[in-house]
């Protein structure tokens, strides 16, 4: 995109539009050539613009840079009214050249090709993200992650081939064949769909043992139709912060042996960056154990983008080139949350209201049924539910229960003794430490006093061999 200056005299950009030209102000600057580092302008900039702020040389250096090098015969390039509603795409079919004429001293000369039919930015039509990359201030902004969207909007030219169509985003239904795999009910999963549809975050919280992080894979993997390049996974942690996940200084050992820092992509960019080349497909981040980190500084100025993904911000580090930095919606994240240490209580207003919040509860659907259709699914006695649903009768505090995951193995119940041995060792020492100020743990919780309850006996809870017809034999 290049913005015409506003001129007292005139609109500027009706000039371009009858001239077939568009360009920068660069009446004070030296003549310089296609291929020019970005260094040699800034320096030349710097020199010959010495009266203007630093930030105004910054954004002219850049503004320069770009229109010499980053600009090239056979683009797309945008030009915005003064009144902001008009959008007019252009091809560009020259070299840079300097001229005499002060308002735009360096010109490339372009063959618009919508004069009579001006695109509205704000339009339902237009790409996601240009409305925000229409309020950088800078005077030429980088859209070559639009270029296929805008060209679609191009009108019609007799003769030629039909411009690309435009490209939109489509996430998959929910099918009864994911519910049955999941052992989720169809319209639970049918809503996640739809939530995220509407806003491409949500979190999954409960208390251990509830699916959340299998659900969150399963579900990525069915939005991205299998492809598991297409989804990241990324664990947070206290000390997790914004250069891990984001972009970061990370130590490297230069050509010369000498070691030195080189700034790195953490899988949040990664993900963004490989979405925005395919911009009709789901790209899928999972963040495990959200709440585990400090979520302002991790996000940094991305939290913004969460809630207003048309929207720009300019990154920390500067790598956006002033161009401003969008959040596709084609990025879909799927967090995670443990409420054992009652951390949705301390969940900020802020990240409550960029995510969708769905709970994964033993007592409540759609995880209360998941252990009875998992034990029907592997026809195996229902004994294994009733045995969670006394087990967590006795856990007076909601966030302590546990949920179905730990009883959903089917080496628990194919041998004598293998449910004995996973009760020992990795439940009741979760409850011990959960409950160590109320008296012995393992007369509550044990497994003998839970089966002594329910009149049972582990045989009961194990898969019966089937029955051999010995007169067939």
């Amino acid at each position: 995109m290049i913005r015409a200056p506003d001129t007292e005299a005139a609109d500027l950009l009706d000039d371009w539009l009858s001239g077939g030209y568009c360009g920068v102000e660069a009446a004070r600057l030296r003549q310089l050539d296609s291929g020019i580092s970005e260094e040699e302008v800034r320096r030349a900039v710097g020199e010959d613009y010495g009266h203007l702020a630093q930030v105004a040389i910054k954004d002219k250096t850049v503004e320069v840079h770009l229109f010499l090098n980053r600009v090239s015969p056979g683009d797309l390039v945008a030009s915005l009214s003064k009144e902001g509603d008009q959008l007019y795409l252009g091809e560009v079919i020259s070299a840079p050249r300097f001229t005499t004429d002060r308002t735009t001293s360096l010109r490339r000369s372009v063959r618009w090709l919508n004069t009579e039919q001006p695109v509205d930015p704000f339009d339902d039509e237009t790409p996601d993200g240009l409305s925000g990359k229409l309020g950088v201030q800078l005077r030429v902004v980088d859209l070559t992650d639009l270029v296929e969207d805008l060209g679609a909007l191009l009108p019609a030219v007799a003769g030629a081939p039909p411009p690309p169509p435009l490209r939109t985003l489509h996430l998959p239904d929910a099918t009864q064949k994911l519910s049955e795999e999941l052992f989720v009910r169809f319209e639970d999963l049918d809503d996640w769909l739809h939530l995220l549809r509407d806003r491409p975050q949500i979190v999954f919280y409960g208390p251990p043992g509830t699916g959340k992080t299998y659900l969150a894979r399963q579900l990525a993997l069915h939005l991205t139709a299998g492809r598991r390049d297409r989804v990241t996974l990324v664990q947070f942690h206290p000390s997790y912060a914004y250069e891990d996940f984001f972009e970061g200084f990370r130590p490297r050992q230069g050509k010369d042996g000498q070691p030195g820092f080189e700034l790195v992509p953490g899988p949040f960019r990664r993900t963004v960056e490989n979405a925005r080349k395919d911009p009709s497909s789901p790209y899928v981040l999972i963040i495990d154990e959200i709440n585990r980190a400090n979520l302002a500084r991790v996000f940094g100025e991305l939290y913004f983008l969460l809630e207003y993904r048309g929207e720009t911000v300019h990154l920390q580090y500067g790598t956006d080139e002033g161009n401003g930095f969008t959040l596709p919606r084609n990025v879909v994240i799927l967090g995670t949350m443990n409420t054992v240490d009652r951390s949705v209580a301390r969940v900020d207003a802020a990240m409550r209201r960029r995510f969708s919040f769905i709970e994964l509860h033993p007592s409540a659907e759609p995880t209360a049924s998941m252990l009875r259709a998992w034990l029907h699914s592997h026809q195996l006695p229902e004994a294994a539910a009733e045995l969670l649903d006394e087990l967590n009768s006795r856990i007076l505090d909601r966030d302590f229960r546990l949920g179905p995951s730990y009883l959903m193995r089917l080496g628990l119940y194919e041998q004598p003794g293998a449910l004995a041995r996973a009760w020992r060792t990795s439940i009741l020492p979760l409850l011990e430490d959960q409950h160590q100020d109320e008296g012995d743990a393992a007369e509550r919780f044990g497994l003998p006093a839970l089966l002594a309850e329910l009149g049972l006996d582990e045989s009961a809870l194990l898969r019966e061999p089937p029955v051999v017809d010995e007169t067939s034999a």
